[in-house]
């Protein structure tokens, strides 16, 4: 049975995006054995709440060690959220780390340059053994039982399908696999066809944003970064435009469109162009599909134009900081307008993806 999501008007990204993806797998696995295969290794705890899991994760990093029983809310899970705290005391926030443990944070994303036409396999910058395509084929690993259980990063089978129900979503959205690289002169530039030379946008967290509103979308006040306008305004803009799409097609349904209506529209239809992967090449379909965002990743840098960048500093470390302004576009459609379609098509392909994913390694 599909997951039961929050009834409620559809405002923001963040965890509703990651909600979504889960539970379109939630509804493309319900009644089949895969399906059975995950729910017993999640102890009951469906896709739609486990996406979330990996950043909920976050909230530990400030409490020093601490940790509250029942936090996570995991009903009658107990088991699991405890292999989620090992996982976490193994792979420790940056801030948090003495030692060289890998910090979970970075296992969310990969910075391949925008600049040019390059691949994920295609150069060194903004990849490494921590990023999310090696983390992915990690978990695989794990759920194959190709990788023991007792490792070094604490990834049991259970939470190998809590993070990858996670990463996957992560993988589809553009600016976790992309970042935009500049040289001192505030130029861009692809550090892998310069020796190495460049510092990055972190994905568009050190860029600002300046885009035209539109009715779908309510700006915040303060000053709003790149990379928070992808996981939060796009989405409300995807979510609001199959909610019209829901709306028109499906009788019976109120304006006043719901998550789990939303999901069960996408469950029901084929992502646009959607292929199956094969079997046999599941270890590469976490790069497959990172390649595939970075197209989508250049034409959101490449639908702006800079303004004052410079090197500075950002979450404490050397970054490109400065203002990506929407260019002018007379007559077509707006950056929010465009990036809500891209969207909206990644969150249904990530969510099959799961679903065809967790089916083809869940033993």
């Amino acid at each position: 049975m599909m997951a039961c999501l929050v009834v409620a008007r559809v405002q923001a990204y963040g965890p509703a995006g990651h909600e979504m993806v889960g539970a379109i797998a939630d509804g493309k696995l319900a009644g089949t054995s895969a399906g059975r295969k995950v729910q017993t290794l999640l102890g009951g705890v469906s896709l739609a709440r486990a996406a979330n899991l990996a950043d909920d994760l976050k909230f530990w990093d400030k409490k020093k060690g601490a940790i509250n029983p029942g936090s996570l809310r995991l009903t009658n899970n107990h088991s699991l959220e405890l292999q989620l705290f090992a996982f976490w005391q193994a792979n420790p926030a940056t801030d948090n780390n003495p030692t060289n443990k890998p910090s979970h944070h970075w296992f969310h994303y990969t910075d391949v340059p925008v600049e040019g036409v390059g691949k994920y396999a295609d150069g060194p910058t903004g990849r490494s053994q921590w990023d999310v395509v090696q983390m992915m084929r990690y978990c695989i690993r794990v759920l194959r039982g190709e990788e023991s259980e007792e490792n070094a990063r604490k990834i049991t089978k259970p939470v190998a399908a809590v993070l990858l129900a996670h990463y996957v979503g992560d993988i589809h959205q553009p600016l976790h696999v992309g970042a935009q690289y500049f040289d001192e002169h505030g130029q861009p530039v692809n550090p892998d066809a310069v020796g190495g030379k460049g510092t990055g946008d972190q994905g568009g967290n050190s860029l600002f944003l300046s885009i035209k509103e539109i009715p779908d979308l309510t700006m915040p006040r303060s000053r709003m970064k790149m990379h928070g306008f992808w996981d939060n305004q796009a989405v409300t803009v995807a979510f609001n435009k199959t909610s019209r799409h829901v709306v028109s097609r499906d009788a019976g349904i109120s304006p006043e469109v719901t998550r789990q209506e939303i999901a069960r529209y996408f469950i029901r239809r084929k992502p646009p162009n959607w292929k199956s992967g094969s079997a046999r090449d599941v270890m590469k379909w976490p790069e497959n599909w990172a390649n595939e965002m970075l197209p989508l990743a250049r034409e959101a840098h490449r639908r702006l134009e800079y303004v004052g960048v410079r090197i500075g500093e950002s979450s404490g470390v050397a970054a490109a900081v400065g203002t990506a302004k929407e260019k002018l576009n007379p007559g077509g459609e707006s950056y929010a307008e465009w990036a809500g379609n891209k969207v909206n098509e990644s969150i249904h392909r990530a969510g099959w993806r799961l679903a065809e994913l967790l089916t083809a390694i869940v033993k």
